[in-house]
């Protein structure tokens, strides 16, 4: 594969994580990390697929993401070979309350090509200081 392939395919990958919280799919969003994949965030900590799909249906089910609209971008990829790194900014906009951008932040990645398809094997997930929900660490909103 080209450089430039592998580069819109970790994006799509990415991009497909935002959208599988919007629309509540928690095994589409697991089927994103590798089978040892591991997210890391203030909000909660799981390694395997299993465990992040289980995570995810948790903070669904306490209404976490309701109202909310996530979105990505911009990023940088660097690809090398099977491996690959991204770092970019996500953003979170309210979409019940007044408009506006709830939250930002940033999504650091580290990335495998499994059998052809990437995947991402370690998400780490930082809250940019301006987020009005509390104590992510306490599981506050």
């Amino acid at each position: 594969m080209s450089d430039t392939s592998d580069r819109f395919e970790i994006t799509e990958l990415l991009n497909r994580h935002q959208i599988a919280i919007d629309l509540r799919d928690t095994t589409a969003y697991a089927d994103l990390f590798a089978p040892d994949g591991e997210f890391e965030s203030p909000f909660g900590t799981a390694r395997g697929t299993e465990a992040i799909q289980e995570m995810t249906r948790g903070l669904h089910e306490q209404g976490f993401t309701e109202g909310k609209r996530h979105l990505t971008g911009p990023m940088t990829v660097e690809v090398n070979g099977d491996e690959a790194q991204a770092l970019s900014y996500w953003w979170v906009a309210e979409t019940r309350e007044a408009p506006g951008v709830y939250s930002t932040g940033t999504y650091t990645d580290r990335l495998r090509r499994i059998d052809g398809r990437w995947k991402i094997l370690h998400r780490k997930q930082e809250i940019d200081p301006n987020w009005p929900g509390g104590d992510p660490a306490a599981g506050t909103s």
